[in-house]
């Protein structure tokens, strides 16, 4: 009987063993299609992005651009150099000898009188010498408004002395031989020549009025007095 039972048992062993086998089998192709089918959906995924990648429009890095820089403001008009000078404007400072050889400075008018400062061409000339003369007949009236009369023009001293003589003058005539006045006043023109001109000083050293160029030399001393009444009344 026991000879019997153990053939038995040896088959059911080897079916047990048959069965297990066949269930790994079964269990490890299982994994295997697992595997592959989630390698092949990673690699369709891959392709998906690199088709997506190489279809998309490149899009062009544009580098941003500086922020411009504010413009700064418009400064005003500058008074052109060697040109008449303006009304309201500090008028330049000068130091001049007179026909005597002393020094006059527009300083020492300062907060005591008007200064009516004219330029003219040249001494013993037709227009200047009616001009000049003009400012002789009226320098009563002007000192009475306290104000001093100076003539300047290019000449030395010792033509001035002879001017002044000649007619009388009543009044200073500086001789601006280097022309600095002349230039800094705006009476100097094309040619090395004077721009028959006049400029009004205030007390305060303020240029007042302005004649650049003068027309009417004989008469111009006239329309002088006239604007310094209006400007002290």
């Amino acid at each position: 009987m026991e000879s019997n039972q153990r053939p038995k048992r040896a088959r059911t062993a080897a079916a047990t063993v048959a069965s297990k086998a066949a269930a790994a089998s079964k269990k490890s192709t299982a994994a295997a299609s697992k595997k592959a089918k989630t390698s092949t959906k990673a690699a369709a995924a891959a392709a998906a992005a690199t088709t997506a990648r190489a279809t998309a429009p490149k899009v062009k890095k544009t580098a941003a651009k500086p922020a411009a820089a504010a413009k700064p403001a418009a400064k005003p008009a500058a008074k052109k150099k060697g040109g008449p000078l303006e009304v309201g404007t500090e008028a330049p400072p000068f130091a001049v000898n007179d026909q005597d050889g002393a020094e006059v400075t527009l300083e020492s008018f300062r907060g005591e009188k008007n200064v009516v400062v004219f330029f003219y061409p040249k001494d013993n000339t037709p227009g200047c010498t009616k001009e000049a003369c003009k400012f002789r007949d009226l320098k009563d009236e002007y000192d009475r408004l306290d104000c001093e009369v100076l003539g300047v023009s290019a000449d030395h001293e010792v033509s001035h002395g002879k001017f002044v003589a000649k007619y009388g003058l009543n009044f200073r005539l500086l001789a601006d031989t280097y022309r600095s006045l002349i230039k800094s006043y705006g009476a100097s023109k094309a040619g090395d020549k004077i721009q028959r001109s006049t400029v009004l000083v205030d007390k305060e050293g303020k240029v007042a009025a302005v004649w650049n160029p003068v027309s009417g030399a004989e008469q111009h001393p006239v329309r002088v007095l006239a604007k310094l009444k209006e400007i002290m009344m």
